[in-house]
């Protein structure tokens, strides 16, 4: 007999039960919107980076043309930097990843630059030997 009274006693649901399951898949909810907002933000930031780095266009102004100076020895961040104060290049940071990627050296001497260049063609000019600059 007492086995059918138990069998008999089934569970009951209480209230704090439901709550906590509510509450437990509102957790769950929220996390997953979290991470999907952080993966947006993410995907927005990188398409961004990499927009800036392969895609940046000329400016549009009014075309100015330096003679650029890199004296010997020069390192390539302090040339970076320098360019930036210039306004020639919109980011040292860009200027390196591309001297990176694109295995490019800068050469001592003075390069002809142009106020509408982007950062890989100050680069490509800037890495050009000074014979065929000569012969421009």
């Amino acid at each position: 007999m007492a086995q059918k009274t138990k069998k008999k006693q089934k569970k009951q649901v209480t209230t704090q039960d439901i709550f906590g399951k509510v509450i437990s898949l509102l957790l769950s909810v929220l996390f997953l919107v979290v991470v999907a907002c952080a993966m947006v933000l993410l995907t927005q930031q990188l398409y961004r980076f990499g927009y800036t780095l392969f895609g940046e266009q000329p400016g549009t102004g009014v075309e100015i043309q330096v003679d650029f100076q890199v004296p010997e020895g020069e390192s390539a961040m302090t040339t970076a930097a320098r360019l930036k104060d210039k306004n020639l290049i919109s980011s040292e940071a860009i200027f390196m990843i591309q001297k990176v990627l694109y295995e490019k050296d800068i050469i001592a001497g003075t390069h002809t630059l142009h106020s509408n260049m982007t950062t890989l063609q100050v680069l490509d000019e800037l890495s050009t030997p000074m014979e065929r600059l000569n012969d421009h």
